[in-house]
C-alpha cells in the first residue's frame, strides 16, 4: 500500500531502471541477457524514471514516470503532500518549479557542489538509502519487465516496511485491513 499522505519532512529523489521487455516475443531490438546495460551513457529513452518520496516516519510513495516534469509531479505527488510539509530534494529545476508553482516549502541540497546535508535536517539520505536497498533487492531478478515494475515496487515497499521479515500471517492481516478500509470507504459514499 502506497502512502496516502506524506507529512512533516518529505524527501524526494528519482532513480532509473533500464526499460525491459522481458518475456515479450516480438522485440524491436536485439535481446539483452541478464538485465543488460543501456547502450547510451547517462539518462536516455532506454531508462524509466521511478520517483520515490518518503517522509521521516517511513511512509513511502513511489511512481513510475515516462516523462519527469513539474506537471507529472503535480498530478501524482501533490494530492498526497501535506500543505505544511518541508519538501527536501536535490536542486534539479523540476523540483524547484514544482514547489514554486504549488506554494510548498522547499529544502534543497546541491549535490554537484558536494552539499549533502543542510542545517542538519535538509537531506535526501533516507530516500537514497531506500533506493540502494531497492536496487540491491531487485538485482536478483536479472532485470524486471517494465510492465511489471509497479508490482515489484509494491512488493519491496511491503518488505521494507517489515524489515524484510514478512510472513503469510502479516500479508493476510494487511489484506484484511485493506478490505475493511475499502468497505468503509464504499459505505460512506
Amino acid at each position: 500500500m502506497k502512502a496516502a499522505q506524506l507529512n512533516g519532512i518529505v524527501e524526494s529523489d528519482e532513480t532509473y531502471f533500464l526499460k525491459s521487455n522481458k518475456g515479450d516475443r516480438n522485440l524491436s531490438r536485439p535481446s539483452r541477457k541478464r538485465g543488460g546495460t543501456a547502450q547510451k551513457r547517462g539518462l536516455s529513452k532506454e531508462q524509466i524514471c521511478v520517483l520515490v518520496c518518503r517522509d521521516r516516519n517511513k511512509n513511502t510513495f513511489d511512481a513510475i514516470f515516462e516523462t519527469f516534469n513539474s506537471q507529472t509531479l503535480k498530478d501524482d505527488l501533490l494530492p498526497i503532500l501535506a500543505s505544511d510539509c518541508l519538501f527536501c530534494s536535490d536542486s534539479k529545476n523540476v523540483y524547484t518549479k514544482f514547489t514554486r508553482e504549488n506554494d510548498l516549502k522547499h529544502g534543497k541540497v546541491n549535490l554537484s557542489k558536494g552539499e549533502r546535508v543542510k542545517k542538519n535536517i535538509i537531506h535526501t539520505q533516507n530516500v537514497n538509502s531506500y533506493h540502494s536497498r531497492l536496487k540491491n533487492w531487485i538485482r536478483r531478478f536479472n532485470g524486471v519487465a517494465t510492465k511489471y515494475l509497479d508490482n515489484y515496487l509494491a512488493w519491496f515497499r511491503e518488505l521494507d516496511e517489515f524489515s524484510m521479515e514478512i510472513n503469510p500471517k502479516t500479508i493476510l492481516l494487511r489484506a484484511k485491513i485493506r478490505i475493511i478500509s475499502e468497505d468503509q470507504l464504499f459505505i460512506r459514499t
